[in-house]
């Protein structure tokens, strides 16, 4: 009985140990498993990281004190696009809206902006006095890399046509004609290159801003129409009447249709400003104002000083301060002020007025030409801060506020119209452009080849527009595609020696 007692005990204890092994070598199991499946992870979490495509906020690192840092790869980005549109800026305020939509819209690139934003800066800078083009490049670089990064896209796209323009001012000595004569076979298909991306730009733009909306398509309507029968002079008051007039049309329409339109529904990663603070802002429209009003203030009291530097700066702050339009509008505005204060002579300042239409970057660096010819390097500097200071400062000062004003209702109600209202002004400048640009069989062929490459072949703008130049180049020499007698109104400044080498 006593060993049948010890048989059993024995029993139990082997089948303990059996439950104990077992539920070891589960434990064990599942650990094992457990890491298993803690590696898999983290080799998926690797090759996340190695396939996700960075954005704006993997470059952009908040900190605490309210700034932010900028990686090296996003300022290499921001040098190699507003770099080369610096130097293939050719055609005025139209083509350089075109190339800048081509870079930060339709390419999608680390640095692009949604169509919305783009179509918001543009009205913002068609409402405010200035060169509108430049302040446009500029705001893309404040809402890229803050104050920064306007500065520097304003300095790289300004700065080639600057340096060329106040090297042609200094060179004044009776060559100016000769410079005109010898680049004016290059540009005449940078220029139908131009146009090219101007017209694949306004079909874009109004495409994306109507989306079926058959109000907005009214909107751009009236708006192409009106921008096209408006007078030069009255372009300064006409573009932001009909901007109002769009975000009016659309407001009327909202609350016609009882359409409730949040200002949750925008955008919300859309950063207008990321470190001006209003406090900045504030402190730049003072000195908008400040200055502005001490010129007027000087001459009303004391008449024109003599200091040439002085007088420079006086009249050429006046005209940034308070031109509405562009370069089309403050073109004869300037030869009027420097005639009138016999700055230049009327022939000089008319070689300058033909050499700036050819010259990569905005019609305001007429500027720095008519600074440099009259007082030198001092000069250029002078005249380039008064004609493109205001109009940058205002930049650099409404952004911050417009980030705020555009999530009110009645701002966020009439956006839709002003947008549709820029889309019609851009459609309006295919006609400028067409006037000024297509004026030979050989342009349209460049025009239409350029469309190609851009539209089938997916080429870059900048690309295009050097082959349209070197291509015009070589078909003039050769004398195939003209007659080139029809050529565009500045060329009334060359040479006859020249027309005739040009028409054949």
């Amino acid at each position: 009985m006593e060993s049948d007692k010890l048989l059993e005990k024995g029993k139990e204890d082997l089948e303990k140990g059996t439950v104990f092994e077992r539920s070891n070598a589960m434990k064990a199991g599942f650990e094992e498993e457990k890491a298993g499946l803690a590696e898999k992870k983290a080799g998926l979490a690797e090759e996340k990281a190695d396939l996700e495509v960075p954005t704006k906020a993997h470059v952009l690192k908040e900190i605490d004190v309210g700034k932010h840092e900028v990686s090296e790869a996003t300022w290499r980005e921001m040098g190699r696009a507003f770099g080369s549109l610096g130097l293939v800026a050719f055609g005025g305020p139209v083509a350089h809206v075109a190339l800048l939509h081509e870079q930060f819209v339709d390419k999608q690139t680390i640095l692009g902006v949604s169509e919305q934003m783009f179509l918001e800066l543009f009205s913002m800078c068609q409402a405010l006095p200035g060169p509108s083009s430049t302040q446009l490049v500029t705001a893309l670089g404040i809402v890229q890399a803050g104050w920064m990064g306007g500065l520097l896209s304003f300095s790289l796209f300004q700065l080639p046509g600057f340096f060329f323009m106040m090297v042609f001012g200094l060179m004044l000595s009776g060559s100016g004609g000769g410079v005109l004569n010898t680049i004016s076979l290059f540009t005449h298909g940078l220029i139908a290159a131009a146009f090219a991306q101007v017209t694949i730009a306004a079909v874009s733009i109004t495409h994306r801003v109507i989306q079926g909306d058959k109000a907005k398509a009214v909107i751009v309507m009236i708006s192409t129409a009106v921008a096209v029968v408006t007078p030069p002079p009255q372009v300064k008051w006409m573009y932001p009447l009909l901007l109002a007039g769009g975000g009016l049309i659309n407001y009327i329409k909202d609350s016609m249709s009882a359409t409730d339109v949040s200002p949750s529904d925008q955008d919300p990663s859309m950063e207008f400003s990321k470190d001006i603070t209003t406090k900045t802002a504030n402190i730049l429209f003072c000195v908008f104002g400040g200055v502005t009003a001490l010129l007027f203030l000087i001459d009303a009291v004391f008449g024109s000083p003599s200091p040439v530097l002085f007088r420079l700066f006086d009249a050429f702050w006046r005209m940034g301060a308070l031109v509405f339009g562009g370069g089309q509008v403050v073109l004869p505005m300037m030869m009027n002020e420097v005639v009138k204060r016999d700055f230049l002579s009327i022939e000089v300042f008319l070689n300058g007025f033909a050499l700036v239409q050819v010259m990569p970057g905005p019609m305001f660096n007429l500027a720095p030409f008519v600074g440099a010819a009259v007082a030198g390097l001092p000069g250029a500097f002078v005249t380039a801060v008064g004609m493109f200071g205001p109009g940058v400062m205002l930049v650099f000062a409404v952004l911050p506020f417009w980030g705020f004003l555009r999530k009110t209702k009645l701002i966020t109600a009439c956006l839709p119209g002003v947008t549709a209202s820029a889309g019609g002004l851009i459609n309006s400048a295919v006609y400028f452009f067409l006037m000024k640009s297509l004026s030979s069989p050989l342009a349209f062929a460049i025009a239409s080849i350029t469309i190609g490459l851009t539209v089938f072949f997916q080429y870059a703008a900048p690309i295009t527009i050097l082959f349209g130049g070197f291509l015009g180049m070589i078909f003039i020499a050769m004398g195939v595609g003209g007659p080139f007698c029809e050529v565009p109104w500045w060329t009334s400044r060359m040479t006859d020696e020249a027309l005739l080498a040009v028409c054949g």
